[in-house]
C-alpha cells in the first residue's frame, strides 16, 4: 500500500463492470441458438475469453474492454503442476515435470487427475463453440493459432486460461450478486486479483455478502461492487494478504501451485490448526445413511462430492463448550 491505513477502512472498491463474470461477457458471447444449443458454464466462458485474448509475446491484449487487465495477467504458468500433467499427456514433459509427477503422494496425483479431467470437459465443450467466436471476434496471433488445433494449446496456453481452474488466479469464489447458479458466482477482479495468500492474519478481506431468508444477496446498495476492508492496522509499503480458503495442502497445491509453508513448531503450538484428509470417511458415511442419493447428488452439482473434505483441529471458544 502507498499509505498508512486503520483497521476496519475500505481499501478500494470495484465496480461490478469491472469484474470478468457471466454478466459481463454474456453480450459478448450470447448462447448456441442452434438445435443442439450450447451454454458455456462460467469457468468455460471467462477461460474461452481470456484465451482469446491472450497476448502474444509483449504486445497488450487485444480485449478493448478487459485489455489492460488481462496484459498485467502472468503469461504462462510452467510451473503448475495441472501444465505438468497436460504436458506429460501430450508426451511433451520436460524430465523436472515428469520426475515432479511420479514424486506426488498418491491422493495429490489423483486430485490433479480429477481437475485435468474437468479440464478436458471444458476444452470440449469450448471447441463446440470457438469456431463462430473466432471468426468474428478480435484474437492475439497465439489464440488463432492454437484455436486450429484439436488438442489443448501444445504451449498450454488453453489449459492456464482454464486455471480453477483459474488456478494461478486470485478468484472471487461464489460472489453471489450474479446468478442463482451457485458454479456460475465466479469471478476475476482486477486489483483483488494480486493479493497473495496467508494462512494466518490476513490483512484484507472482501465485504460479507448478507442473508435474508436463507439467501445469500448483495449488501443493501453495492450494486454488486467489491469491497475490500483492512482486517487490521498497515503501513505504508506493506503487503496486503487474503485467505483463499480452509484448504487442505493437497488443494492449494493441485489448484493454485502452492502450499501453507508451515513449519513443525506452527503445529505443536497450535497455530496452525492442522488437516486431516476425512473424505474417504465421509463418502463411507453419507453413502450409508437413507437420502444418500440426494446428498450425493447435491454435491455432485455443487462440485464437493469427493474432494476435499478436510478435517481441522480448532480451539473452541467459551460460549461454544458445553
Amino acid at each position: 500500500m502507498f499509505f498508512i491505513f486503520k483497521a476496519s477502512i475500505t481499501l478500494f472498491t470495484l465496480p461490478a463492470k469491472a469484474k470478468i463474470n457471466i454478466k459481463t461477457l454474456s453480450l459478448t458471447y450470447p448462447s448456441d441458438s442452434g438445435k443442439q444449443a450450447l451454454t458455456l458454464s462460467a469457468t468455460q466462458l471467462i477461460s474461452l475469453h481470456l484465451f482469446l485474448n491472450r497476448p502474444s509475446g509483449e504486445e497488450p491484449s487485444p480485449d478493448p474492454l478487459f485489455g489492460p487487465y488481462i496484459s498485467v495477467l502472468p503469461r504462462d504458468f510452467d510451473s503448475h503442476p495441472l501444465t505438468w500433467f497436460v504436458r506429460q499427456e501430450l508426451t511433451l514433459s520436460t524430465v523436472m515435470e515428469h520426475n515432479l509427477l511420479r514424486s506426488m503422494p498418491h491422493s495429490v496425483h489423483s486430485a490433479l487427475s480429477r481437475i485435468a479431467t474437468r479440464f478436458h470437459e471444458d476444452w470440449r465443450t469450448v471447441r463446440k463453440y470457438m469456431p463462430v467466436r473466432v471468426g468474428s471476434h478480435e484474437t492475439s496471433t497465439m489464440a488463432r493459432e492454437n484455436a486450429r488445433s484439436h488438442e489443448p494449446a501444445r504451449d498450454a496456453g488453453f489449459p492456464m486460461g482454464m486455471a480453477q481452474r483459474f488456478s494461478p488466479f486470485t478468484l472471487l469464489r461464489y460472489d453471489m450478486t450474479l446468478t442463482k447458479s451457485r458454479g456460475d458466482n465466479l469471478s476475476l477482479c482486477p486489483v483483488f486479483d494480486f493479493a497473495n495468500h496467508a494462512w494466518t492474519a490476513p490483512n484484507m478481506d472482501p465485504v460479507n455478502l448478507e442473508s435474508e431468508g436463507g439467501r445469500w444477496r448483495d449488501p443493501r446498495g453495492s450494486r454488486g461492487e467489491l469491497v475490500c476492508v483492512s482486517t487490521m492496522e498497515g503501513a505504508k509499503d506493506e503487503e496486503l494478504f487474503i485467505t483463499y480458503g480452509a484448504h487442505a495442502n493437497r488443494t492449494l497445491f493441485v489448484e493454485y501451485g502452492f502450499i501453507n509453508d508451515v513449519g513443525e513448531d506452527d503445529i505443536s503450538s497450535g497455530v496452525y490448526p492442522g488437516e486431516v484428509d476425512v473424505h474417504d470417511v465421509m463418502e463411507e458415511l453419507i453413502e450409508s445413511c437413507a437420502v444418500a442419493s440426494w446428498i450425493k447428488s447435491t454435491l455432485e452439482d455443487e462440485g464437493y462430492w469427493g474432494y476435499d473434505n478436510t478435517l481441522r483441529y480448532v480451539i473452541l471458544l467459551e460460549a461454544h463448550r458445553i
